[in-house]
């Protein structure tokens, strides 16, 4: 017998104030779609304002959105079919260089590390513009590193749990920005053609099916095992054309870019 959530408002702030609940623990919850079938992307949204109301309450200040899911070549294998956004605050949005080359990972849940390119925008973009007019739109471009998580174990949830799970962000850092300019449309074939290397010690990160193995062996040990503590998350690497995100590495990481995207080089 499934359980069924209550009426709203209830439900809605109840499911907000579990996620938040578990929110810099490290601790983790079964996935709301399980518990809750029926449970739709409008009303996952509407816990996500909920939630957004709660971090509010504490002091917390959104100052952006994460849009996820933006790569549709692991759609099907994480069960989504559209792209998903969610509120990042004043407290999860760093700038790399006031890290001092570290980031303390204590109370995420199954952290990985992605990196990623940033947007700063100057305007709303206009709907169904083109690639030229989407970038007049953007002040600044920098490279970054997010730290992305799960609430729900072993990286097993529905399009509605992301949501809800505040999109899987942990934290974003953000590295040098680099102003746009009046040159943006040589800016549409730089983003296209860039790429990205990870490197741990400054050794390249292995390729992504290494990482997936790497990822995946630990998990599988621990369903054998039966019920018992969790192992730690195996050391991975995102893929040089940002497929995956993988588990964090547990040694410094740097990021090297192409050229492209460097200070001065637009």
């Amino acid at each position: 017998m499934t359980a069924s959530p209550p009426e709203p408002p209830d439900a809605i702030h109840a499911i907000a104030a579990e996620a938040i609940g578990v929110l810099g623990t490290g601790r983790q919850i079964a996935p709301f779609s399980e518990r809750f079938p029926d449970l739709t992307l409008a009303e996952a949204y509407r816990v996500t304002h909920a939630v957004r109301g709660l971090r509010e309450a504490r002091g917390e200040r959104p100052v952006s959105r994460k849009i996820g899911f933006t790569n549709r070549t692991i759609w099907d294998e994480y069960g989504v079919h559209a792209p998903i956004w969610s509120f990042v605050y004043d407290r999860t949005v760093l700038d790399l260089a006031e890290c001092g080359g570290a980031f303390a990972l204590d109370g995420l849940a199954e952290p990985r590390i992605e990196p990623e390119i940033v947007f700063g925008l100057d305007a709303p973009p206009e709907p169904g513009v083109d690639a030229a007019g989407l970038l007049s739109a953007i002040a600044w471009v920098a490279p970054g590193f997010e730290i992305v998580q799960s609430i729900f174990p072993g990286w097993r949830f529905s399009p509605a749990d992301t949501v809800i799970g505040f999109g899987l962000h942990g934290a974003l850092l953000v590295g040098p920005r680099v102003a746009i300019g009046p040159a943006a449309g040589g800016w549409a074939d730089r983003l296209a053609r860039f790429t990205v290397d990870l490197r741990r010690a400054g050794r390249p990160g292995p390729g992504p099916e290494r990482a997936r193995r790497a990822a995946v062996r630990p998990q599988a040990r621990h369903r054998r095992a039966g019920p018992g503590p969790r192992e730690p998350a195996a050391s991975g690497w995102r893929d040089r054309h940002h497929r995956h995100a993988h588990p964090r590495p547990p040694r410094p990481v740097r990021r090297d870019l192409d050229g492209r995207l460097r200070r001065g080089s637009a």
